[in-house]
């Protein structure tokens, strides 16, 4: 973590436009060392774009990849963050958001790896004035850490996934707004929902705790303009009359977006790992 922090503070003292020039050239090092992710990727593109040439598929990962090198540098860059940096993000639906805030209602948030979704870090505060968010741990602890550390400079309260259930139960019923990065595979636990023409196992715990506690709840999806700049959809769930339709419609409108901006999801996970039950009656 030493050095990557180190290497952030060469990036802060860049340009913003040298520094994503360097976050460029990170994500075409990653796409050339980290072989094991790339093809990840490429398997997942399959899946989604089947009727995509290959050579479109592969120029996704390659856009992918600088993405990813890009937001890193972003990520490095919060210490820097000011109104003016902020003030270069839209953020579509702030106003309805706003509304549902003031009545002061506990507010439960669909977060999507979307886009730079770190930069959402400091921009809750924003949003809401009691922002929090349910972090679950990285496969590299030393790559944990060091996003931990970046998150924590911009004063959200991150709540660790192991044990962290009460916590955001007790801030919802405080009307605080709980954030939930909640489109990762959820293993045999999860909800099998229809995602991209396949069914995905979806963690279902933002449905069922908006369900509960009687909270609204939105989603919230983050995505890079071609000049560099942010965009981030606030929108309200759709609803359903039970949690299982509701989370496959949450699906599919997380599907619309991103083939919107296909490079901007984040296909380096094995979002279809775990397979569902086998069902007999499913035989021809």
């Amino acid at each position: 973590m030493g050095i990557a922090w180190a290497v952030g503070g060469i990036v802060r003292r860049l340009p913003e436009a040298t520094a994503l020039r360097v976050g460029s050239a990170l994500g075409g090092l990653l796409y050339r060392a980290l072989g094991s992710r790339r093809r990840v990727a490429e398997v997942n593109l399959v899946r989604a774009f089947p009727e995509r040439s290959a050579a479109e598929r592969a120029a996704l990962a390659r856009e992918h990849f600088d993405h990813l090198g890009r937001s890193v540098v972003e990520l490095l860059r919060f210490p820097l963050w000011t109104a003016s940096t902020e003030a270069r993000i839209a953020v579509e639906g702030r106003d309805r958001f706003s509304e549902v805030a003031r009545t002061g209602a506990g507010i439960v948030v669909f977060v999507a790896h979307t886009g730079n979704w770190e930069i959402l870090a400091p921009l809750w505060h924003s949003l809401h004035p009691s922002p929090m968010v349910l972090a679950h741990p990285m496969d590299s602890p030393a790559l944990d850490r060091l996003v931990t550390r970046c998150r924590q400079v911009t004063g959200l309260e991150i709540v660790p996934r192991q044990g962290g259930l009460r916590r955001l139960v007790a801030g919802l019923k405080q009307g605080r707004v709980v954030g939930l990065l909640a489109d990762q595979d959820a293993g045999a636990s999860g909800v099998f929902v229809p995602f991209f023409g396949e069914l995905a196992s979806a963690e279902p715990s933002p449905v069922t705790l908006a369900r509960r506690l009687g909270c609204p709840l939105w989603l919230c999806l983050p995505f890079r303009e071609p000049d560099g700049s942010h965009r981030v959809v606030l929108e309200s769930a759709p609803e359903a009359d039970d949690d299982a339709k509701r989370l496959a419609l949450i699906y599919e409108r997380l599907e619309e977006h991103i083939r919107q901006r296909p490079s901007q999801w984040l296909w380096i996970h094995r979002r279809w790992k775990t397979r569902p039950p086998f069902d007999p009656s499913s035989l021809p």
